[in-house]
């Protein structure tokens, strides 16, 4: 079954939404917890940063996937 680009870039979007609001809500959980002196702004860049590596690799599952066919 082929699939279209948009279908790609859905999937693609919403690794980035769950890599990236994953870690922020647990980060913020945790220093809520733990009485962590991390600043929210840290907490996004983490989160951000998290998310910027997974969608790296849902990326490069999409071309792995792609060049196979």
């Amino acid at each position: 079954m082929k699939c279209t680009l948009k279908k790609r870039l859905g999937r693609i979007s919403g690794n980035f939404g769950v890599s990236f609001l994953t870690p922020l809500i647990g980060i913020n959980i945790t220093n809520s917890i733990t009485e962590g002196n991390s600043i929210f702004l840290m907490t996004v860049f983490q989160a951000f940063l998290s998310a910027v590596i997974y969608t790296g690799l849902s990326v490069s599952k999409e071309v792995r996937d792609e060049s196979t066919r």
